[in-house]
C-alpha cells in the first residue's frame, strides 16, 4: 500500500497519554484492595489521590468509621529523622502496613527492614529485617525461605536461622517452582530468589510445602544472544520444560513440617502434576480453618477425572471424599489457572462446581462419594466464585454471571443460596460488574463495581447485600478533560447467526461518525479468559494493558474492537466446549470474530471492513497470524507476538488440558504451521529471544513454513526480552512501561502504513527520535 499523507506526531503524543504507563496520573481510586486485621472485621486500604501517591484508611464496619490509619504528617516527620533523609507525608516509602496484636503500633517494611511506629508518641524504630524472597508466618514472627535445595526458616525479630529439611537436591528440592513455570530465566537473569511455595497454617505452628520431583523431565533452552558486560559469547539457559505427550512430568510430594521440631509427615498419596504452577499455587492444596486437616482437589493428568482428599497432617493419611468424572474435559473450574470452586464443610460435606447441566452450579455431596445429594444452584448462568459459606446458617456467598439476563451475561453479581433448599437471591443491585473481597468469618463485603463506561464505586456490604458504608468513588475527572470517549459494549451474532456473542469497541476521542475508519481486532482467544473488559480497569498489569492499549491504538485513526466469541469461558458449556480438542483452532471462534465484524461493519458506517486488521500476543500471537491464513481475503494485516504457533511445542498443561491427551489428528487440527500457504496480507512476526514461556522455537518454526512456500512477511526479534517483553538485559523498565514500548511503537507503525496508509512520524514512546 502507498502512504497517502503523514501522520503527526502530535497524534502520537495524544495516544501516548493513554497507554497504561501514563494514564494512571488521570485516573485515581479506582482499585481498592482490603487488607483484613486478624479476625476483627477492620481492615484497611490504600487510595491514590491527585494529591497524594499512597494515603492509607482504616475502617471498622461495626462502629461505620473510616478514619486514616495514622497521622501520615507525624510518621513523615518521625521517620525522616530516623532514617536522616526527607521523607514526604502524601508518599511514604512502604506500599502495606499491618498492626501489631495487642499494641498501639503499625509496622511497615523499607527497603528490607522492618519498622514500628508507636501510634502515641509516633516513635520510629528498626525492629528486624524481611526479604523479597521470604513467606511470613500469619503471627508475623517467623520468615521461611529456600537456601539451595532446603527449606529454612528465620525469626525475624532476632534474625537466628535453622534448617528445616536436609534431603533436598538439585530438580527434587523442597518448597520449589517447577522450572516450567514460565519465570525460570527471568528470575535468573533479574536475580531474583523466588519466594517458597508453601502454606502456613493459620496458628503459625506448621507448613504446608511440597518437594517438587523434576528429575526425569526434559530440559529446553534459551539462548541469550546479548549478555552484556562486555561479554560477545551467547550464553545458554536450560531449564525443565515438559512437553504434550513427554513421559515425565513435574511431580510435588505433599510434605507438613512442623517449625517447633522440624518433624516432617509425607503425605500417603500420589504426588500432584505441577506443570505449570504447583497445587499450592493453583489453590488445589490447601489447610482447613483449624488447620487440624488439609484438602486436596486432585487432577489426572486426563483432565476429566479429578477428586478431593482429606489430608491428617499428623500422619499423613489420605481420605478421598469425591470423586467426579466427565465425558468431556469438565474439570472442577473453568481454566488451568482459577482457584477450584471446592469447599469442605465441617461434616465432611462438599460443595463442587460442575457443568454436568450445561451450566456452571454448584453441587452437595456426602462424604465419601461419587454422586451429589443435590444440585445447589441451578438456571441458565454461571457460578464464577465461592466467596463465602456460613456452615452455621447452611448459606453459600458467591459470584454469578448471566443470573440477570436483562445485563450482559458476563457482569458478575453478588449472590446467596440456601445449600438445603437452594433458595437463590441477588444481593447486589447495581447494573454493574462486581469484584468483591470477603472478610474472614464472612460478614462482611468490599465491593468495587463499575462497567466499561463508568467509573469504579468502592462500597461495604453486609450479609444482606446492604450498603453499610461508602468507601471510595473513583476520580477519573483528568482523564474526562483529555477529551475522551468510553469504549462502548456491544452484541452480535455468532458464526451460526442464533447465538449471541459479546464485545467493546475503542473510539479515537475526536471520533465522527460520518468518517470512515479502518478497523482492528485486538485478540486473545481463550479459552481460559475473557479478552472484553467488563469493568473499568484497576491497576493490575493486565486489566491496564487490554483496556488502555486498544485506546491508545484507536487514538491514531482505527476503530478497535474486542470480541468474545465461541470457545471462551462463562458461558454454557456447550459455547466453551466448542474449542475443546480442537484447541486454539475454534477457541476464541475467529469464524465468530468475522461474522461479528461484518455485521458491525453493515450496522455501523464509520467501520471500514475492507481494511480490517489484528493483533495479539502469545495465544493471540497465535490467533492474530491464524486468522490472516484462515481468513487471507478479510484480515488483511497482522502484528503477531510471541505466538504459541503449535500446541506441541508448548507446556504439556495446556494442550493436554484443552485438547486431550496427544493425538496426531486433533493436534494436527491446530497447527498454524501447515497454513503457512494461505498467507496474502502484511503480517510482522514478533517474539522475544529470552521468552521462558513460549518459545521463541515456535516463531522461528513458522518463519521456516513461510519460507518454504516462499511467502513475503516481517519479523521482529527482541533481543533480551521474555515473555511479557521485559528487558532482562539492563535489568530496568523505561517509565514504568508495562511491555515494550520499542515494539508498541513498532506495532503502532505497522498499522498506520499498512493499513491505515499513510506514514508513520518519527516518533520514539517517552522521547523524540532524531
Amino acid at each position: 500500500m502507498v502512504a497517502m499523507y503523514q501522520l503527526s506526531r502530535e497524534m502520537y503524543a495524544r495516544a501516548e497519554q493513554f497507554l497504561p504507563h501514563k494514564v494512571k496520573h488521570l485516573c485515581f481510586g479506582t482499585d481498592i484492595a482490603p487488607h483484613w486485621i486478624g479476625k476483627s472485621g477492620r481492615f484497611w486500604y490504600s487510595v491514590r489521590t491527585r494529591s497524594r501517591a499512597k494515603h492509607f484508611v482504616t475502617v471498622d464496619p461495626k462502629e461505620r468509621t473510616k478514619t486514616d490509619s495514622f497521622d501520615h504528617g507525624k510518621l513523615a516527620l518521625s521517620l525522616a529523622s530516623a532514617l536522616g533523609k526527607q521523607v514526604e507525608a502524601s508518599d511514604l516509602p512502604f506500599d502495606s502496613i499491618w498492626f501489631c496484636d495487642q499494641t498501639d503500633a503499625v509496622r511497615f517494611c523499607i527497603e528490607g527492614d522492618v519498622w514500628q511506629a508507636d501510634m502515641s508518641t509516633y516513635e520510629c524504630s528498626r525492629v528486624g529485617e524481611l526479604r523479597d524472597c521470604e513467606s511470613i508466618s500469619p503471627d508475623g514472627k517467623w520468615a521461611a525461605f529456600t537456601r539451595r535445595f532446603d527449606l529454612w526458616i528465620r525469626h525475624i525479630a532476632t534474625g537466628e536461622e535453622r534448617q528445616l529439611t536436609y534431603d533436598g537436591e538439585e530438580h527434587f528440592a523442597y518448597a520449589a517452582h517447577p522450572g516450567s513455570s514460565c519465570s525460570a530465566v527471568t528470575e535468573k537473569l533479574l536475580g531474583k530468589q523466588p519466594k517458597p511455595v508453601l502454606r502456613w497454617s493459620p496458628d503459625s505452628k506448621r507448613i504446608l510445602t511440597h518437594q517438587l520431583d523434576e528429575r526425569l523431565v526434559e530440559d529446553i533452552c534459551l539462548l541469550q544472544h546479548v549478555p552484556g558486560n562486555n561479554n560477545h559469547r551467547p550464553i545458554p539457559h536450560f531449564y525443565r520444560y515438559p512437553l504434550v505427550g513427554d513421559e515425565h512430568l513435574p511431580l510435588a510430594h505433599i510434605v507438613v513440617i512442623d517449625v517447633s521440631n522440624s518433624r516432617i509427615v509425607r503425605g500417603k498419596c500420589k504426588p500432584l502434576i505441577s506443570s505449570i504452577r504447583t497445587p499450592i499455587e493453583a489453590g488445589l492444596l490447601w489447610w482447613d480453618d483449624t488447620a487440624d486437616r488439609l484438602y486436596v482437589v486432585r487432577l489426572e493428568r486426563q483432565h476429566n477425572h479429578t477428586s478431593v482428599e482429606a489430608v491428617d497432617p499428623d500422619c499423613g493419611e489420605v481420605t478421598t471424599l469425591l470423586r467426579h468424572t466427565s465425558s468431556t474435559n469438565a474439570a472442577p473450574f473453568y481454566t488451568p489457572t482459577d482457584s477450584p470452586l471446592v469447599y469442605v464443610l465441617r461434616t465432611g460435606e462438599v460443595i463442587w462446581f460442575s457443568t454436568c447441566d450445561g451450566w456452571g452450579h454448584l453441587y452437595l455431596y456426602a462424604p465419601c462419594t461419587e454422586t451429589p445429594v443435590r444440585q445447589i444452584t441451578s438456571g441458565s448462568w454461571c457460578v464464577r466464585q465461592i466467596l463465602h459459606v456460613s456452615e452455621d446458617t447452611r448459606q453459600v456467598y458467591f459470584t454469578a454471571s448471566g443470573i440477570d439476563d436483562s445485563i450482559d451475561p458476563y457482569l458478575r453479581q453478588l449472590c446467596s443460596v440456601g445449600i438445603d433448599d437452594g433458595d437463590c437471591e441477588i444481593l447486589s443491585s447495581e447494573r454493574c460488574d462486581h469484584w468483591l473481597t470477603t472478610s474472614p468469618g464472612g460478614k462482611w463485603f468490599v465491593d468495587t463495581y463499575s462497567t466499561i463506561d463508568s467509573q469504579p464505586e468502592t462500597v461495604l456490604r453486609d450479609q444482606r447485600g446492604e450498603v453499610v458504608m461508602r468507601l471510595e468513588t473513583a476520580d477519573i475527572e483528568p482523564l474526562l478533560e483529555t477529551g475522551w470517549r468510553a469504549p462502548q459494549a456491544f452484541s452480535a451474532k455468532a458464526r451460526d447467526g442464533k447465538t449471541d456473542i459479546f464485545g467493546a469497541m475503542f473510539f479515537p476521542s475526536g471520533f465522527s461518525p460520518l468518517r470512515k475508519y479502518p478497523v482492528i481486532d485486538a485478540i486473545y482467544p481463550g479459552p481460559q479468559v475473557l479478552r472484553t473488559p467488563k469493568r473499568f480497569p484497576g491497576e493490575d498489569d493486565r486489566s491496564l494493558k487490554w483496556y488502555w492499549e486498544p485506546q491508545a491504538l484507536a487514538e491514531l485513526g482505527f476503530i478497535v474492537v474486542t470480541i468474545d466469541g465461541m470457545g471462551t469461558p462463562y458461558r454454557s458449556r456447550s459455547f466453551l466446549e466448542v474449542s475443546y480438542g480442537r484447541q486454539f483452532g475454534e477457541a476464541g471462534g475467529l469464524e465468530d470474530h468475522v461474522a461479528a465484524l461484518n455485521e458491525l461493519g453493515t450496522r455501523h458506517e464509520f467501520m471500514d471492513t475492507s481494511k480490517v486488521g489484528i493483533y495479539g500476543h502469545s495465544g493471540g500471537g497465535y490467533a492474530s497470524t491464524r486468522a490472516m491464513l484462515k481468513f487471507p481475503d478479510f484480515f488483511k494485516v497482522a502484528v503477531s507476538s510471541a505466538g504459541n504457533h503449535n500446541q506441541l511445542g508448548y507446556l504439556n498443561s495446556w494442550g493436554e488440558f484443552w485438547m486431550g491427551l496427544y493425538d496426531p489428528d486433533t493436534y494436527s487440527e491446530q497447527s498454524n504451521f501447515d497454513l503457512a500457504a494461505n498467507l496474502k496480507g502484511k503480517l510482522l512476526l514478533v517474539h522475544g529471544d529470552l521468552d521462558d514461556n513460549v518459545h521463541p522455537a515456535l516463531t522461528m518454526r513458522m518463519v521456516y513454513e513461510f519460507i518454504k512456500e516462499d511467502k513475503d512477511f516481517d519479523m521482529l526479534i527482541l533481543p533480551g526480552r521474555n515473555h511479557h517483553m521485559t528487558d532482562l538485559t539492563e535489568r530496568s523498565q523505561k517509565s514504568g512501561f508495562i511491555g515494550d514500548p520499542y515494539l508498541m511503537r513498532k506495532t503502532w507503525d505497522y498499522f498506520v502504513l499498512h493499513l491505515m496508509g499513510a506514514t508513520p512520524p518519527k516518533y520514539s514512546l517517552g522521547r523524540t527520535r532524531e
